[in-house]
């Protein structure tokens, strides 16, 4: 990686940079060493899975509280403490301002890194996904042959409790019988679909490099804790970048207290790297045709018409629907087969139902090369919802490499001033702050009873999306990749 790096360098793709050369260093010292560690684990996942195999068929067999089966049980758990568990290299956390090569560093280390089992992933798309595996597996039954842990369990203790169902014979009604065992499985809190799902991705990915590490979402935080802990028990590697320093993630959001232990589980397996720079390099490369339209006027419009014919490339424009996570369906009403779709602001990011979040921005970017905002507002003190959404996308395209065309009342920073606490309403700059603006107590506009209520009586399971304000680092990432994407000044 060292040499692919000092290529770049020399070729003036990157300009020399000691944080950088830092860094590259630590990620290049991680990449010879992980190929040796993924087969050392693959090992022994082996070993111990042919050991658990053995001593499942071995128990079966015999009648539970009896001497021959706990000296069995014995006898497997030596077998267990036996096998030499590989020595796991520290992941990284890397921090930093925007535009300090983070993510073009942390993809050169991923892409050279020689490792199959691996996976790069937004922080948006990887908890989209831990969501819905979760939702599938609480609608799984147990299979009847199937002696899981929480069968192994309840068996160390107190009788399995009876679930009553009236559709349920006689026989089956015995807390010990199959359909009793299928229905507790139906019934397990989502704590044990989180363990589940956490062995589930250990297994599949050795190692596990996310961008932009910054978490606004409840639920994603009070379950970081149990699913980050028993994939990097089970193994798992993860490199992460960010914006925010660890200590400072989720920093007042709503029940921070149960996110806290996360954390301490991020010191135990992650090395923390601060990059030190505050040149924003992607702002001095932004130099490709503008397509930052502003002010919002007759020219602009026209040339926000003329910017979508020529991304449509003469094919015929048309609404359609979209499918999204959890069987929901996103209405796309201007759309060019798979090449560029149009949307105003207002459709993307504001309050008016369906209300849109991660799950309809993943989906667009997955399915469009191109997307066209119209009439993007200079965003008020109070549009903390409208900020966080319009970050969300922002960050969304940029990962996924999707194109933008803006059309806008102002300029990029301009737009997130007053939301952002960069200037107050009368234009006069404030103080910069990089926590989050208000917390949750703060936000007088927020009728959170009334947002609860809305979001549980929708009859589709959806993620649960904190309403907090946009911090201003998530602002200036923000306005940096805008600037990126659009040669916009």
């Amino acid at each position: 990686m060292q040499r692919i790096y000092q290529g770049a360098v020399a070729a003036k793709r990157l300009r020399p940079d000691a944080a950088q050369a830092a860094l590259v260093q630590r990620l290049d010292a991680l990449a010879v060493r992980l190929p040796a560690y993924d087969g050392e684990l693959r090992v022994y996942r082996k070993q111990r899975n042919e050991i658990e195999e053995e001593r499942r068929t071995a128990l079966r067999g015999l009648e539970k509280e009896t001497e021959a089966f706990t000296a069995a049980e014995l006898r497997f758990e030596e077998e267990l403490k036996s096998l030499r568990r590989p020595r796991k290299p520290k992941g990284l956390y890397i921090h930093g301002g925007v535009g300090t090569g983070k993510t073009a560093l942390m993809d050169m280390f991923y892409d050279n890194t020689p490792l199959e089992a691996k996976r790069r992933v937004h922080l948006h798309d990887f908890f989209l996904d831990v969501h819905q595996r979760i939702h599938a597996w609480k609608q799984r039954p147990l299979p009847v042959d199937e002696e899981d842990e929480v069968a192994v369990d309840e068996s160390e203790g107190a009788p399995p409790p009876r679930v009553f169902h009236p559709a349920l014979a006689a026989e089956d009604q015995r807390p010990d019988s199959p359909a009793q065992r299928i229905l507790r499985r139906q019934r397990r809190p989502e704590s044990d679909g989180i363990a589940a799902v956490a062995r589930e991705l250990a297994a599949a990915h050795t190692l596990l490099a996310f961008d932009e590490f910054v978490v606004t979402d409840v639920v994603d935080a009070l379950i970081m804790r149990q699913l980050f802990e028993a994939m990097l028990r089970a193994g798992m590697v993860v490199v992460a970048t960010s914006n925010t320093n660890p200590e400072d993630l989720y920093k007042g959001g709503l029940n921070y207290p149960y996110f806290a232990p996360f954390l301490d589980v991020l010191r135990r397996h992650t090395a923390t790297f601060d990059m030190q720079s505050d040149c924003d390099y992607r702002l001095l490369s932004a130099g490709a045709q503008a397509r930052y339209l502003t002010p919002i006027t007759s020219e602009t419009r026209e040339a926000a018409d003329e910017a979508f014919a020529a991304l449509a490339d003469g094919a015929a424009v048309a609404a359609r629907d979209l499918k999204v996570a959890f069987g929901r369906t996103l209405r796309v009403k201007h759309a060019s087969g798979r090449r560029v779709c149009r949307f105003d602001f207002e459709e993307l990011c504001g309050d008016r139902e369906p209300v849109m979040g991660a799950p309809d921005f993943q989906a667009l970017c997955a399915e469009f090369d191109a997307i066209v905002v119209d009439n993007t507002p200079v965003l008020g003190e109070k549009d903390h919802n409208l900020a966080r959404r319009f970050v969300m996308l922002i960050d969304q395209m940029y990962d996924h490499d999707v194109a933008l065309v803006l059309s806008a009342a102002a300029p990029p920073r301009k737009l997130f001033a007053r939301v952002a606490g960069w200037e107050d309403a009368s234009g006069d700059a404030a103080p910069e702050d990089d926590g989050a603006l208000l917390s949750v107590k703060e936000m007088r506009t927020v009728n959170l009873r009334l947002a609860l209520t809305l979001i549980l009586s929708r009859p589709q399971p959806l993620t649960l999306i904190l309403l907090v304000s946009v911090t201003s680092k998530a602002a200036k990432r923000a306005v940096s990749r805008i600037m990126e994407m659009t040669g916009g000044a």
